[in-house]
């Protein structure tokens, strides 16, 4: 595939065809904020923070979306951009509720991190923020729905990358919002994905919420032994009485097995346990080994719905 040369910032990039401008700025270390755009996954456009000035276009472009062509030439900042990206701030946090100390995204949360770096010191919204009242899901996922920022990235990991398809966006325009596609409920394995790839703290672990905050943990990088695709994980472990509690796993890089930044299911399983790995080995070993039926492994997918269905059995008789 022929490379193209492109201009950003007065700085001469070389990329492949069919780079999107998000990847080539960031390929020379240009870092263009998104809150939607995540690699693997379907292009949203949603978030309208990665906007840039490309020469001979009227309107700003969305980095995301807009893939190189010959002889571009890109501004990723200047006055207009960064007043762009301000108002977009402001915007989502209009409805934002101000809970950020006890948040568990503190420290973590990318929406704070552009309010530090393009965030109005003042509100023009004078109205009441709206308030909804938290959801359960399930035993590992919580939903605050005002925290929310409508990036879809949890819908489009929980069905592009997990072929679940357990969450979907229900009405349109500014009553769009994020929910489960049974009714109040996931009809998942909870793999906890969309906890992991929540840019803010809409999404938390049942596990691991108000537990602790990211540093004081020490983020420990492991691989999961629960099966033979020996997925690479990050369990973070903090001291406690006992010894070393490890309190969350996830994969804090994103660069898990088969090039996909996913952790495995059984990390975020083992975590809805709070982390009792003695506990989820107690399950029968069908669910936690390849198994063989006369025509060749078991696919990935197969197994990992045999794991959560014995799961699910073991915890309701234990109820």
């Amino acid at each position: 595939m022929a490379d193209i040369n492109i201009t950003v910032d007065g700085k001469r990039v070389t990329a492949a065809q069919g780079t999107l401008l998000i990847e080539a700025c960031k390929s020379v270390g240009i870092e263009v904020p998104s809150f939607c755009y995540y690699p693997n996954l379907s292009l949203q456009g949603a978030c309208r923070m990665c906007l840039v000035k490309v020469e001979k276009m009227p309107k700003l472009q969305t980095a995301c979306t807009t893939v190189i062509s010959e002889g571009m030439i890109v501004t990723t900042d200047s006055d207009e951009i960064r007043q762009a990206r301000k108002s977009m701030v402001e915007m989502l946090l209009g409805n934002h509720p101000l809970d950020c100390p006890v948040c568990d995204a503190g420290g973590e949360c990318e929406l704070q991190d552009m309010t530090f770096s393009y965030g109005a010191a003042e509100s023009k919204f004078i109205e009441p923020k709206n308030h909804k009242d938290e959801q359960q899901w399930s035993p590992v996922v919580f939903f605050d729905r005002p925290r929310c920022i409508l990036c879809y990235r949890c819908v489009r990991v929980c069905g592009e990358a997990m072929d679940v398809w357990a969450l979907g966006v229900q009405n349109r325009g500014v009553t769009s919002i994020i929910a489960p596609n049974r009714e109040d409920h996931l009809e998942c394995e909870e793999c906890g994905m969309c906890i992991d790839i929540c840019p803010v703290g809409a999404l938390t672990s049942g596990a691991y919420r108000y537990k602790t905050r990211p540093w004081e943990m020490k983020h420990v990088g492991t691989t999961c032994t629960h099966c033979g695709d020996g997925c690479k994980t990050t369990l973070g472990v903090r001291r406690s009485d006992t010894g070393m509690e490890i309190v969350r796993g996830d994969n804090r890089d994103k660069s898990g097995a088969h090039s996909q930044g996913w952790a495995p299911h059984s990390i975020h399983l083992g975590r809805s346990f709070r982390a009792d790995w003695q506990k989820l080995c107690q399950y029968p070993r069908s669910s936690r080994r390849t198994l063989h039926r006369g025509r060749g492994l078991e696919p990935n997918h197969q197994r990992r719905k045999l794991f959560a269905t014995e799961v699910r059995a073991h915890r309701s008789a234990n109820q």
